[in-house]
């Protein structure tokens, strides 16, 4: 009887140390919540805003993976404070942040943010909220105790396809080689590689972002280079590269 009740004593703190583990890999219920808004809305990565992030547990437990960035804001100073502190502790401050803001305006460009999870929208209007969202992008929000998922549509405007007119340029009124139309020189690649720049050649990848301003001009930036042009200079045929002579 005492060799059993001996033998009992390890077996029971190896069934508590196990227990215990157990326990501790459960995920939070902060986690748990994260991954069912996103479940729920289908948002894969970019920007999430959490409006009303409170002391910060639910908006750090959005940013499940790297693939999202994560934007807390609250019109309480407190709370934010609070909020930043614990994002802190975790070492995540950076990938997660929080604001404060003055519960009206987003403090976003327009066609920005991915993901916008909120309790209450209190003094934001619907029509700020759609504002910053991204063709496709979501809000989820609670109203009457259930969460409403509702997503912005893409404009009638807007093409999917990487080109406006879906030929690989076959049909394109102009066609110009991104460069700044000077004598060939070394340049780089968004992976450090070597390549000529000049009057015939250019970067041959890293083009990451292109947009057109108001005032018509066309910026293109890489990873390494940045360049600003306008229709004149596209309509412009390209130079002709200098002939060198041998005498």
């Amino acid at each position: 009887m005492k060799k059993s009740q001996f033998l009992t004593k390890p077996s029971f703190v190896l069934f508590v140390s196990c227990a215990l583990s157990a326990v501790m890999a459960q995920p939070s219920d902060y986690e748990q919540k994260a991954k069912q808004i996103l479940d729920t809305t289908g948002i894969k990565g970019g920007l999430i805003v959490h409006i009303g992030c409170g002391d910060g547990k639910l908006t750090a437990a959005l940013r499940v993976s790297d693939s999202y960035l994560v934007h807390g804001l609250d019109s309480d100073a407190d709370k934010v404070h609070q909020a930043r502190q614990y994002v802190r502790s975790l070492g995540i401050y950076g990938n997660v942040a929080v604001d404060l803001f003055d519960g009206k305006r987003l403090p976003y460009v327009d066609n920005l943010v991915n993901l916008v999870v909120t309790e209450d929208l209190d003094g934001i209007s619907a029509e700020e909220v759609m504002r910053v969202l991204c063709p496709n992008g979501v809000v989820y929000v609670k109203e009457d105790d259930k969460w409403k998922t509702t997503v912005k549509p893409w404009p009638k405007q807007i093409d999917e396809w990487t080109h406006y007119l879906h030929d690989d340029g076959k049909t394109w009124p102009h066609i110009r080689l991104i460069s700044d139309d000077r004598p060939d020189r070394e340049g780089q690649t968004k992976n450090t590689k070597q390549c000529t720049i000049g009057f015939t050649s250019a970067e041959p990848e890293g083009y990451m972002y292109a947009c057109q301003g108001a005032n018509g001009l066309v910026h293109v930036i890489s990873s390494w280079n940045y360049y600003v042009f306008n229709l004149k200079w596209l309509q412009t045929p390209p130079p002709a590269k200098p002939v060198l002579s041998i005498r």
